[in-house]
């Protein structure tokens, strides 16, 4: 029900506009009805609160950042996410979406080198996260290394058997490979 909170936390911004949580939680609230530009605008609001708030926990501090980061890469901003994903990393170097959305970032580029960077750390952190290993996925098969490419698809599919995306990349992988036999399976199954 992201438009009564919309419309809740705008009547507790109007008793207190410059408070981080609530900005970030409109923010939340208007992404959610896909309303990138004003998400964007509270988003960004609860960053610059957070940076200045020393006593705010740091959890929330870096779900605050991450929100900024992801909202700016959503935009099309990819040089400004680049640089506030690397913010919410210093907070927490764990931070497994900053990592996966950062590799996403440089896969997309075509580093596939910078991509591995940052998946391998997050595989290395959560091993049984389906986009992380994917995208390791795509980053070897970009990287013409097969097998690694083929090992973290398969992975990928243990982890979501009902996906149809990664047999495509699987199929892909296999095929590059020239393993025509396994790549022809996964295609059926793909159809």
């Amino acid at each position: 029900r992201y438009s009564e909170a919309e419309e809740q936390f705008r009547k507790a911004l109007a008793l207190s506009s410059g408070d981080a949580l609530t900005n970030y939680n409109l923010s939340t609230a208007l992404y959610g009805q896909d309303k990138l530009k004003d998400s964007l605008t509270y988003a960004q609001k609860a960053y610059t609160a957070a940076k200045s708030d020393s006593k705010m926990d740091a959890k929330n501090k870096v779900s605050i950042i991450y929100n900024y980061a992801l909202l700016l890469d959503e935009s099309g901003k990819i040089d400004d996410s680049i640089l506030v994903y690397q913010e919410a990393l210093k907070l927490d170097a764990r931070h497994v979406r900053s990592l996966i959305n950062l590799g996403n970032i440089f896969l997309e580029s075509g580093d596939g080198s910078s991509a591995l960077t940052f998946l391998m750390k997050a595989v290395a952190i959560d091993p049984s996260n389906f986009e992380a290993n994917n995208n390791m996925g795509k980053a070897y098969l970009q990287q013409k290394d097969y097998r690694l490419a083929v090992d973290y698809f398969q992975t990928a599919l243990k982890l979501d058997s009902s996906n149809n995306e990664v047999r495509a990349n699987l199929a892909r992988a296999y095929a590059s490979a020239e393993d025509y036999e396994n790549a022809k399976v996964m295609y059926m199954d793909v159809i």
